[in-house]
């Protein structure tokens, strides 16, 4: 390259794009920034997040999503990009989804991870499909007519999507992976999700009812995340047992809203939201702040803060 960027953002590419890995040690050695962002919906909670460790050692800055710790200046807390609501118009995108779906979003990771890693070994991705299983027969026929499996884009040989079209013939599946995951959520009626990646935080800021579930031991908190933890089971949004999990679907499936709105549903949603998943309707100019003031540097006493002024007034 002739000329190095200045400033470098990614939420992979540090560990997943070597060309990117390379241009950014080289840029940050020539005093470029480094921005690290949040991925998925384990940072902050999770009480070992490898990734989280990492992008605090070679960034110098950490883009988190409310849960910034104070004692840490060099991770900020900015909104949810991906969280922005969609146009209406492009609601129709993907007609198999209607307002009577059941979204039921699932996950996946190397059945032998190539690194030292927290992931379930086989024996217990074996259980995870047996999880999804569960589920699905517990809630009732009428709601498994109506229901659209997302299954994980790369199945990483595991089988799982197989294994659901084999015991569950009625339940269609998401073909199309170009259809935004967040414009599935917003035609969906209730949003099912068996994991903590990153779907379950966009279906919750996006307001639509969302009931979680995973197994507790392989999703470990940290302290300063069970109290927000606790919240959502209070409430009947977070469950450990599939069969809990369907059970209340069926409960709630006729009129869903009426349980997402209750006050004290609607204030877990909100006081969770604002933690681990910040949403801003003024996001783009917070960001575009942000960025101007890594490339400018105006924490380095050689930036010329009139010239900066000028710039941020413009946004």
């Amino acid at each position: 390259l002739k000329h190095l960027p200045s400033v470098m953002v990614s939420a992979v590419d540090w560990w997943a794009n070597e060309a990117f890995s390379v241009v950014a040690a080289e840029s940050s050695e020539l005093g470029g920034t480094l921005i690290f962002l949040q991925h998925g919906g384990e940072f902050g909670i999770s009480r070992i997040k490898h990734e989280e460790k990492f992008g605090k050692c070679i960034a110098d800055k950490m883009v988190c999503f409310g849960w910034a710790p104070e004692e840490e200046p060099s991770s900020i807390n900015l909104p949810n990009p991906r969280t922005v609501r969609y146009e209406s118009a492009a609601l129709d995108s993907d007609p198999q989804i209607t307002p009577k779906t059941l979204l039921f979003c699932t996950t996946a990771a190397p059945k032998h991870p190539h690194c030292i890693t927290n992931l379930q070994n086989d024996d217990e991705w074996n259980e995870y499909k047996q999880w999804q299983h569960d589920f699905l027969k517990e809630i009732t026929q009428n709601i498994r007519n109506k229901t659209i499996y997302r299954p994980p884009e790369k199945d990483r040989r595991h089988g799982f999507k197989q294994s659901i079209l084999d015991k569950f013939p009625e339940v269609r599946h998401i073909r199309d992976w170009s259809v935004p995951i967040d414009l599935a959520i917003r035609r969906s009626r209730i949003v099912a999700v068996d994991n903590r990646e990153s779907v379950y935080l966009q279906a919750m800021a996006l307001n639509v009812p969302t009931v979680l579930f995973y197994e507790p031991k392989f999703k470990h908190c940290r302290e300063s995340a069970k109290p927000y933890i606790e919240l959502l089971k209070e409430v009947g949004i977070l469950w450990n047992c599939p069969l809990a999990a369907a059970k209340h679907i069926n409960k709630i499936y006729d009129n869903p809203l009426e349980w997402w709105a209750a006050e004290k549903t609607h204030e877990a949603r909100r006081i969770f939201v604002n933690r681990f998943c910040k949403t801003d309707p003024d996001w783009l100019k917070e960001w575009g702040q942000f960025l101007l003031k890594a490339y400018l540097k105006l924490d380095n006493e050689k930036t010329h803060p009139g010239s900066a002024a000028k710039c941020f007034n413009s946004l």
